[in-house]
């Protein structure tokens, strides 16, 4: 019988563990929150042409993850709320995601993004790499948190 008891302990302690590394791979890609209307229709399949709807100074020639990096402006470990965040993304590693910043709290930032859709999603914060910060206003209202 203690042996059974044993056994059955072994077998939750194993399935614990693997869920726990299944969920945090799985929120190091990010967590979809709730799909959201595109901004007049674009950004759907591109996050940074979805960017570029709410912020038309926001830099073109961004195919690279490299040529994410090279437009931060800002590196505070508080996201600023409203800028876009440069997210090492392990769905696209070479390429790199943005994402507008919503909300952040001490282990995550949620962010507006385009790219599969237009979509409400939650990242680990060490998958963000930096901020850019806009110099120009929103043409477009931010989604809601």
């Amino acid at each position: 019988m203690e042996r059974k008891k044993s056994k059955i302990i072994f077998g939750l302690i194993i399935a614990c563990l693997c869920t726990i590394s299944f969920y945090q791979s799985f929120s190091q890609c990010g967590t979809t929150i709730r799909n959201i209307q595109c901004p007049n229709g674009i950004g759907s399949n591109n996050c940074v042409l979805f960017a570029r709807a709410y912020f038309s100074c926001f830099p073109h020639g961004l195919n690279t993850l490299d040529d994410k990096i090279d437009i931060i402006n800002n590196t505070n470990e508080t996201p600023p709320i409203g800028s876009v965040a440069i997210i090492d993304s392990c769905n696209s590693p070479n390429e790199g995601h943005v994402g507008i910043v919503l909300t952040y709290d001490v282990t995550t930032v949620t962010v507006a993004q385009g790219g599969s859709g237009c979509q409400v999603r939650k990242f680990d914060l060490d998958k963000v790499l930096g901020y850019w910060v806009s110099s120009c206003t929103s043409s477009t209202s931010l989604p809601s948190r």
